[in-house]
């Protein structure tokens, strides 16, 4: 259980992943992947990532319902969430459920099934409402953060 939050609205158990030294080769990475993605689809004015979250959904208890990220920063008010990515830590095999739903998307046929393979990064702007599915059987893993800029004004 996420201490001191409503498990009516999400139930799930993390930790953070701060930007140090020793961290500083994944922060590179995921730098690397989220600068491809928004030169190529979004052309956002981003300034960093905000502080790595590492999040375990269990069976019977792992759920996050729908939700925007953008109104969440832990960022100074001139910074603003700008997009979010998950990166799926878990072998899709290890649990049923837990699956990352946007909501009203027309999501192509094949297109979830590859939100859930181990290793696969999805980035989607902060202002998309989403959720994560219970999950029924096992334990999915994952690594979600924010990437911040200058406020949209």
């Amino acid at each position: 259980m996420l201490w001191g939050t409503d498990t009516s609205y999400r139930d799930c158990e993390l930790g953070w992943i701060n930007h140090t030294a020793d961290t500083e080769w994944l922060y590179a990475l995921i730098r690397e992947e989220i600068g491809v993605v928004n030169n190529n689809y979004f052309r956002l004015r981003i300034s960093g990532i905000e502080p790595l979250q590492y999040t375990e959904y269990p069976a019977g208890a792992g759920y996050y319902k729908p939700h925007y990220d953008w109104r969440e920063s832990s960022q100074p008010l001139e910074q603003t969430r700008k997009l979010s990515f998950s990166i799926q830590l878990s072998d899709p095999a290890d649990y049923d459920g837990g699956d990352l739903v946007f909501m009203g998307s027309q999501v192509r046929a094949g297109v979830e099934q590859q939100f859930r393979a181990q290793g696969n990064m999805i980035v989607f702007p902060s202002v998309f409402m989403h959720e994560v599915t219970p999950v029924t059987r096992g334990l999915r893993r994952s690594l979600v953060g924010w990437v911040v800029g200058p406020d949209w004004l």
